[in-house]
């Protein structure tokens, strides 16, 4: 991660001054990822609950109760899914310059963080965790 004889910090596209860091921090990130499942899932019982209410109160074809069907299955399947949807781990490494300004590395890698963390920690600046 660090070119002591640059006296730089590279990680990804970012290039930090070795001397303008202050502290950086890592914290180990736990997040469900359904907002999209939700929302599907949503969408469907809204379908299905405007065909059935057509089908009732407009006198549309009974043989939109397939397309009902459809529906309600389908939100079956997208309930199903944020059911069975684990939660995302990661590592976010904040890093915060003698300026003020903050960085942040994340990875899916506990190895690839305390890389850096010791990286960092070895030229004297202060690691919280």
């Amino acid at each position: 991660f660090t070119q002591q004889s640059a006296g730089v910090l590279n990680y990804g596209n970012t290039t930090l001054p070795l001397d303008q860091l202050d502290h950086c921090r890592i914290a180990k990130v736990r997040d469900w990822d359904v907002a999209g499942q939700h929302f599907n899932f949503i969408l469907y019982v809204i379908f299905a609950a405007l065909f059935l209410f057509l089908i009732v109160e407009a006198a549309w074809r009974l043989q939109f109760f397939a397309a009902v069907a459809l529906f309600f299955a389908i939100a079956g399947m997208s309930l199903a899914d944020v059911l069975t949807t684990n939660k995302i781990s990661y590592f976010r490494v904040d890093i915060k310059t003698t300026d003020g300004r903050a960085h942040t590395y994340t990875t899916a890698s506990q190895d690839d963080a305390e890389d850096l963390l010791a990286a960092i920690s070895a030229i004297g600046v202060t690691v919280k965790k």
